[in-house]
């Protein structure tokens, strides 16, 4: 399987195009939208917008080497949800069947999630090693589901860590040098869509002209039979393909052919004859000298695109057919191995489950680590979370938010404001207009002249504007009207709050109060605790008098009775002394 990802900018008409491409149904055989809804692309944009963030979008493209089960395509999200840190359940997933230049290609799917989490301040989900951890996916899926394994650059690092999780990684993954040649971005693909080329079937159309060619002649024949021109580039005098009409450039044949120039420069030579940058007719095409590295740069300009890396053909010299492949990433020289054993499945599967259950993990385990506790380091620990959380609400403002009611009804003020104002402009225009206009003769009158014409016009005119001038003041008052009452409105829910906060501050100080003394009073006498948060309070919150009444020191905070816990036969302290409550 393939794996790749791009980040969608928030500005522009970037998630428009993505959305445009997803639902385009005219260059797929099949669109289908197998999970999420498309409205989240909307609230992810402004979420990044909000938070100043430069990308609102991960958009992953996955192309398995085989059709693959809903439970498989579930597994691949929850993996990319476990690597990269996010909810699967939001996740939008299109799957894409579209005409492959080979006969056995399957769908691939585009998966969707919100580069910005509004949940956590607006943090970015994590892209660094991506290249990496795309192919240690890549590779453990297709090593649990018996699929081939595509190599590619970063193989040995991506099999070094998948045999750190369990995995059972064949000898030959991990010796993979990572020297491979490097294949088409999708602003490539669409270059050349454009011009009418079909950049997957012309890769696999020239690989298969080269291993059959025996001559230079017979390579160019072949070319010139799909409309293609071999010439001369200008990096080191490499050939390079262009279209018969001269203009549009393809691509390096080393690219075309996932050769390396070295790779390339040998199998050019033809029965022993090499042919030189000389041979190749022709004047190089219009293209800069990086032409090359256009897929590598535009997948940088277009917002860290992952440029789909793939490994080189088998010699096609020694024989080997060409499988192209669904894409510029599939490719044919994949490595076959055996399903993984289930421990290891097992174990993918318990790691993608404890991420969707990360916060309930976590409260659980905070729950277990509580009761773990003795009973006076864990009252003293109730206490402390108590006093923070009475503190927090101490220091909570009384500010309130204004509703989402009130902010548009402001907006209808400003709209009909504007419009107000607009309409009155135009209407002393229209009135400055008719001053300026001549005062008609009697001659004029008579004969019914084009001044006399162009005043009755203008007069209408002014008419219809004066009407819609005073819809617009209707309209203006209504507005305002609304807008004051829900300042009204707000403004007693206002006080309300306010006058809330505070009675729960004055409670908060009273607690934050008592809190104290208990935490005092437990450190005195750790045994306390074994009698309950519940008692270690009602001691604390007893007045200093009552308290010597029940057999304390009325001049110390501590001792007495009541600060002596008792226990029954089985070593369990008796209940709370009915008459210390609150």
């Amino acid at each position: 399987m393939n794996l790749k990802s791009k980040r969608v900018k928030a500005r522009g008409q970037a998630v428009q195009r993505l959305i445009n491409h997803l639902t385009n149904g005219d260059d797929n055989d099949e669109v289908e939208l197998v999970r999420g809804n498309m409205a989240d692309l909307k609230d992810w944009r402004d979420d990044a917008l909000r938070f100043g963030r430069e990308y609102s979008v991960r958009h992953w493209i996955a192309s398995p080497e085989r059709e693959i089960t809903t439970e498989q395509f579930d597994t691949l999200i929850g993996w990319l949800a476990a690597e990269f840190g996010f909810d699967p359940a939001v996740a939008i997933a299109w799957k894409h069947r579209k005409q492959r230049a080979t006969p056995d290609g399957c769908p691939h799917f585009h998966i969707l999630v919100n580069e910005v989490d509004p949940a956590s301040a607006g943090s970015v989900m994590s892209s660094s090693h991506d290249y990496a951890r795309h192919q240690k996916i890549s590779i453990g899926l297709s090593l649990m589901w018996g699929h081939p394994v595509t190599i590619g650059p970063h193989c040995k690092s991506a099999a070094a860590a998948l045999k750190a999780e369990g995995f059972e990684v064949p000898d030959e993954l991990s010796r993979q040098s990572g020297n491979h040649g490097q294949g088409f971005d999708e602003r490539s693909h669409q270059r050349l869509k454009r011009s009418g080329i079909d950049l997957p079937r012309i890769r696999v159309l020239v690989t298969e002209a080269l291993a059959a060619s025996q001559s230079l002649e017979e390579f160019e024949g072949k070319l010139a039979a799909i409309g293609l021109r071999l010439e001369a580039g200008r990096k080191g005098g490499m050939p390079v393909l262009i279209a018969s009409d001269g203009a549009t450039f393809v691509g390096s044949l080393s690219r075309l052919t996932r050769f390396n120039k070295a790779e390339l420069k040998q199998r050019m030579i033809f029965n022993g004859r090499y042919s030189s940058s000389a041979t190749y007719r022709g004047a190089a095409p219009p293209v800069s000298d990086s032409a090359d590295e256009t897929g590598l740069e535009a997948g940088k300009r277009d917002g860290g695109s992952e440029p789909a890396r793939s490994p080189r053909h088998p010699d096609p010299a020694a024989g080997g057919n060409s499988s192209g492949g669904g894409s510029d990433t599939r490719t044919p020289g994949a490595v076959g191995i055996a399903v993984q054993p289930a421990a290891a499945a097992t174990a993918l599967m318990l790691r993608i489950g404890c991420h969707r259950q990360h916060v309930r993990l976590l409260d659980l385990l905070s729950i277990a680590r509580r009761a773990a506790m003795a009973p006076p380091e864990r009252v003293d620990f109730e206490l402390h979370e108590s006093i923070e959380t009475e503190t927090a609400i101490l220091n909570q403002s009384d500010d309130l938010p204004e509703p989402s009611a009130l902010l548009a009804a402001r907006r209808a003020v400003d709209k009909a404001t504007g419009r107000l104002r607009e309409l009155e402009r135009r209407s002393s225009d229209l009135d400055r207009r008719i001053e300026c206009l001549p005062t008609p003769t009697i001659w004029n009158h008579l004969m019914r002249s084009s001044r006399e014409a162009e005043k009755e016009r203008l007069q209408t005119k002014s008419e219809a504007i004066f009407a819609k001038v005073r819809t617009a003041r209707s309209a203006l008052a209504s507005a305002k009207h609304a807008l004051a009452t829900q300042q009204a409105k707000f403004a007693q829910e206002r006080s309300q709050h306010s006058a809330a906060l505070a009675t729960r501050q004055q409670q908060a100080m009273k607690f934050i109060k008592i809190g104290e003394i208990a935490r005092t009073r437990l450190a005195r006498n750790p045994e306390l605790g074994f009698a309950g948060l519940a008692h270690v309070l009602r001691l604390a919150a007893l007045p200093r008098a009552r308290h010597a009444a029940l057999g304390g020191d009325e001049h110390s905070e501590f001792g007495g009775r009541d600060d002596v816990v008792l226990y029954d036969e089985w070593g369990k302290p008796y209940k709370a002394n009915p008459q210390a409550s609150w």
